[in-house]
């Protein structure tokens, strides 16, 4: 006669499988929403400065807008590499939390180089891969020059305007 313990395990499997889905796709969804608010707040505040900028009566620093214009750019920038590492972390965390397994392997050659990646989990290398790119996201630092001929900064001019 069967054992029922050993018939259940295979449904085990699946559910479990199903419940680690749902829990990495559950923080998949509060980190994209939780970067979706950061991101539209920093574009929010560009835009707002911005119209600022454009809108001084002493004439417009077109440097200033173009460094406004850019941050928005490298802002978006990050977001977009933050939320494609989170992606590749949280699909790596279900591939490793998987009961089934799966082998992966990946080679590149050419004529003066070869290379090639193998493991028995490719949870581990799209893990890997994730906080690789949350990483360097996180630590590069874009640098924006800003040089005008006005003694007052444009952030100074805003400031200032809505004193009133």
């Amino acid at each position: 006669m069967a054992d029922p313990a050993k018939a259940s395990r295979p449904n085990f499997g699946r559910r479990l499988d199903t419940t680690l889905l749902v829990a990495a796709t559950g923080a998949m969804i509060v980190a994209v929403a939780l970067l979706a608010i950061v991101i539209f707040a920093q574009l929010s505040l560009y835009h707002v400065a911005m119209n600022a900028e454009l809108a001084r009566a002493t004439g417009i620093d077109h440097a200033a807008v173009l460094a406004y214009g850019r941050s928005a750019d490298y802002a978006a920038s990050k977001y977009c590499a933050l939320l494609l590492g989170f992606a590749l972390i949280f699909l790596g965390s279900a591939y490793v939390l998987r009961t089934a397994k799966a082998d992966y392997g990946l080679s590149a050659s050419n004529k003066d180089f070869n290379a090639s990646l193998a493991s028995s989990s490719p949870g581990l290398v799209l893990a890997t891969l994730g906080v690789v790119l949350v990483a360097l996201a996180i630590l590069t630092q874009s640098q924006i020059n800003l040089s005008h001929g006005s003694e007052i900064s444009p952030m100074q001019s805003f400031v200032d305007d809505n004193a009133d």
